[in-house]
């Protein structure tokens, strides 16, 4: 007959993720002589190395004796937060002394322990909390934990415990819980109330020994707990925990228990896959039952619906099993433990196995198969799930969750149960992974009305393949430049699409070999891996990807793409293009280049047409070759030119622009035969022995190249050359006398000539003509003349007329009677004078002297004597007189 009796101690796992182990360090073997410490906590921040965060405000440095970790009063939680950060001897100790009933946190660095162990026991303010050792342990001697009990929810947490060659005693008090996840220590022996639950591996690895004394207890909660060799004196194991953390423990060695010993373990679901439907002990060695007591429990608020004829192989071992379990023969048939009506299981011996075999299920329990269609598929191709369940009668009334290795698939988990051709069935369509493997199973969960219980499926035959996949490269430029990064890119793809993606790696291939520098970016992530590449030198590259698989798809491969390595585009190198040429409609204009890097192996140009200062541009178009012919829209216009560089990388990113032309002139008028528009012009006086000087006169039509000059005589009626006179000068002579003169001018150009005459000048005259002149405008005339009327005014003003340019000088003498004028005392009477810049009449002004007026006052009559002198430059001068009487 089973008894019942279960030991569900474990809390959740929290140390699953275990701190590493470090390596031993010695510890002084007297330790009286060691310091102790005592945790405050009252520094906030949690590290060891501050003193503020001990008792006496002193940190350890160096071995310590004992480290205490008492209950803080007014602490909140922070000051349970303990940090060891020493290292190297202060990371030593010879005991831990901690409350395991309040939430103290020791974690940081690892601690070699020494003689003195652990001793955790919660004090008068006990909270109900744990205490838990994160940092790692290293075991430097033998030594004993004292754990005792509290609350029911208190317990120490220890992480991870190394020393091989020391063992490890525990000894439990008022049902003190240690919470272990591994520890490969000397043998380990637990004794007294209390249990420990262990999360990883106890002496797993390195085989020595675990003992338990009654009425400790050791316990597992989850799969994957392993133990060197376990020897139970009246102690309890217990495998799993239930609902649904059916647990196992593999022990490497022996399983040895005695009459006294207890061995406790699950079956809560339908199914037979250990850890997941029902508890299992595995060994390598030899089992050796001793007539222990076995207790098959449920700890749920129903029995569990199990399928008959399920079999579960709760002990096995690769080495031999001997012994049963006390008034447990071979073949008995007993009830699980359980709330309501049990199912019963058959136990059965071999000489390797313990197995429990389904006889019968609790009233108002149900039974659900599964089925897969097809049984084999490949990756991501469409399953049908059906769940078939029983009894029809009552029918069943609920869903069904179907599952993949332990969780709900998505889109099946309440799949509503229907009759269909005389079966209740639910139904699923969807895909599964090739990698890992599917584990089907499916759940029917009665509505809360029906009175039936929940059953679990076995396990559904499915086989999933390899789907194929396709591999394409995308390759972000098949140019590019000498130092420019080319980006790789692989997408993997499933010929079926579905929630498996591809995983794994590719490799990055140039002509067949892995290109190096894809090495570290091959990991596919979502199905694609990039990888970038800078090639240092021209060339062409053959570019594949190779993807070689994973648990899900096959390999693939793509073709070869041809990436061809270019040089760096053209740079601008300071020098602009120029412009050479005419500016002149029809002519034509040729660009020179400017200057550019990375050799250039052809440009391309664009004219633009701009305003006369240069600016405002536009395009000219189809203006694109290295020379331009203007045309008649760029008159008044400027010029420039746009010029770009390239070679095999592509054109230069910029253009590099010329100055402007100067601004387009229209063409010039055909030539023609010069036209005069104004005559020439003759300069100079007209006396014999001067020279005269003649202009070009002024011409229209194309410019004269030339001139040519003739000089002629001129009578009232005809005009006549005058021999070598063809300059633009000529001197008069007296062969001149009495006439005119002209001049005759030939202007010529490559068209022909035109003939210009000037004015007439003259008649030349000569010094006698000049001199009667002279004489003739001496004698004062008319009643301006008489005395009164000079003194009146002053002056005698007459109208004096000169023949050519020149000054005249005229002054009135009294010579006393007797005398000759050379030798007397002469007297002015009155003096004037004119500058004439060419021939004409002047009004000239004979002012009387002081004398003059005397004389004239004086006299009736005056007899004076007229001098005038005539001065003309580069001439001598000429000289009249003349004598006149004046009267009253």
């Amino acid at each position: 007959m089973l008894r019942g009796r279960d030991f569900d101690i474990l809390r959740p796992r929290w140390l699953i993720a275990a701190a590493i182990v470090v390596g031993v360090l010695a510890v002084p073997s007297s330790a009286a002589a060691l310091t102790d410490f005592t945790w405050s906590g009252a520094a906030g921040a949690s590290s060891w190395s501050t003193a503020a965060n001990w008792v006496g405000a002193t940190a350890p440095n160096g071995p310590s004796g004992t480290l205490s970790f008492p209950a803080l009063p007014g602490c909140t939680g922070t000051c349970y937060t303990s940090a060891n950060d020493l290292t190297g001897a202060s990371a030593n100790a010879n005991a831990i002394s901690i409350d395991d009933g309040v939430p103290y946190q020791l974690n940081g660095n690892g601690l070699t322990l020494g003689a003195g162990g652990i001793t955790a026991a919660p004090s008068g303010s006990d909270t109900g909390a744990s205490a838990n050792i994160t940092l790692p342990l290293t075991l430097s001697a033998a030594q004993t934990w004292s754990i005792t009990g509290g609350s029911s929810s208190q317990q120490l947490g220890v992480s991870s415990v190394a020393g091989a060659a020391d063992a490890l005693t525990v000894d439990f008090a008022s049902g003190g819980i240690l919470s272990l996840t591994d520890a490969e220590v000397g043998a380990v022996s637990l004794t007294g109330d209390g249990a420990l639950g262990l999360f990883g591996s106890l002496n797993g690895d390195n085989g020595n020994p675990v003992g338990i004394t009654s009425p400790a207890r050791l316990a597992t909660q989850f799969a994957g707990a392993t133990s060197g060799p376990l020897t139970s004196t009246g102690g309890s194991i217990q495998v799993g925990r239930g609902l649904p953390l059916d647990g196992t423990l593999a022990v490497s060695g022996d399983v040895t228990l005695d009459s006294a010993s207890n061995l406790t373990m699950f079956i809560d679901q339908p199914g037979t896959t250990p850890s997941t439907d029902y508890s299992q002990l595995t060994a390598t060695g030899t089992v050796n039952l001793g007539g222990a007591n076995l207790f098959l429990n449920n700890p749920a608020a129903a029995c569990p619906a199990l399928h008959v004829g399920d079999v579960d192989t709760l002990i096995s071992t690769t080495g031999s099993l001997t012994g049963t379990f006390h008034n447990l023969p071979d073949g008995t048939t007993v009830p699980l433990t359980c709330t309501g009506t049990a199912p019963t299981v058959t136990i059965n011996y071999t000489s390797t196995s313990v197995t429990a075999t389904v006889a019968s299920t609790a009233p108002g329990g149900t039974t659900t198969d599964l089925a897969a269609s097809p049984t084999t598929a490949a990756t991501n191709h469409p399953v049908t799930l059906t769940a078939t369940v029983g009894p029809n009668s009552p029918a069943p009334d609920g869903t069904v969750e179907f599952d993949n290795n332990g969780t709900a698939i998505s889109g099946c988990t309440a799949q509503p149960v229907t009759l269909t051709s005389g079966s209740y069935t639910a139904t699923c369509s969807t895909s599964f992974a090739a990698s890992p493997a599917p584990t089907l199973t499916a759940t029917f969960n009665p509505s809360n009305s029906s009175g039936e219980f929940a059953s679990t499926s076995s396990v559904a035959p499915l086989t999933i393949t390899k789907d194929a996949s396709t591999t394409t490269l995308t390759v972000s430029s098949a140019t590019p430049s000498v130092g420019a990064g080319v980006t790789y890119t692989a997408t993997v793809a499933p010929d079926h699409s579905g929630p498996a993606v591809a995983s794994g790696s590719v490799q990055f291939l140039d002509n067949g070999t892995p290109i190096a520098d894809c090495a570290s970016q091959e990991a596919l992530i979502s199905g694609q891996a990039t990888c970038v590449v800078v090639y240092p030198a021209t060339g062409s590259h053959s570019i594949s990807v190779s993807y070689g698989g994973d648990g899900n798809f096959t390999g693939s491969a793509t073709s070869p793409q041809t990436v061809t390595v270019v040089p760096p585009v053209p740079q601008y190198g300071g020098t602009l293009p120029s412009i050479s040429g005419n500016t002149t409609q029809g002519q034509t204009l040729t660009e020179t280049h400017g200057t550019w890097t990375n050799s250039p192996t052809g440009y391309t140009y664009q004219w633009v047409d701009c305003d006369s200062a240069g600016n405002h541009c536009v395009v000219i178009a189809g203006a694109t070759s290295q020379t331009y012919t203007l045309e008649a829209s760029d008159v008044g216009h400027t010029i420039r030119v746009l010029e770009a560089a390239f070679n095999a990388g592509g054109p230069s990113p910029v253009f590099a622009t010329s100055a402007p032309t100067g601004v387009v002139a229209a063409p010039a008028a055909p030539p023609t035969v010069p036209v005069s528009t104004s005559p020439p012009v003759i300069t100079g006086a007209t006396t014999v022995g001067r020279t005269l000087s003649t202009t070009n006169g002024g011409w229209s039509g194309t410019p004269p190249s030339g001139y040519s000059y003739q000089w002629q005589r001129c009578t009232s009626s005809a005009c006549t050359n005058i021999a070598g006179a063809n300059n633009t000068t000529y001197a008069l002579s007296n062969s001149d006398l009495g006439m005119k003169v002209r001049v005759v001018v030939l202007a010529v150009n490559s068209v022909g000539g035109g003939v210009a005459v000037s004015n007439k000048v003259g008649p030349v005259v000569g010094r006698a003509q000049i001199e009667a002149s002279l004489a003739k405008q001496l004698i004062p005339k008319g009643s301006a003349a008489k005395i009164g009327a000079l003194l009146k005014a002053g002056a005698y003003t007459l109208s004096f007329a000169a023949l050519e340019s020149g000054r005249v000088v005229i002054g009135w003498y009294m010579v006393p009677a007797g005398a000759h004028l050379a030798k007397a005392s002469i007297v002015l009477v009155a003096s004037g004078s004119a500058t004439f810049t060419s021939a004409g009449t002047k009004k000239l002004k004979l002012k009387l002297t002081a004398a003059g007026k005397k004389l004239l006052k004086r006299s009736k009559t005056l007899k004076l004597t007229a001098k005038a002198t005539f001065s003309a430059s580069g001439q001598t001068n000429i000289v009249a007189r003349k004598t006149f009487t004046l009267k009253r």
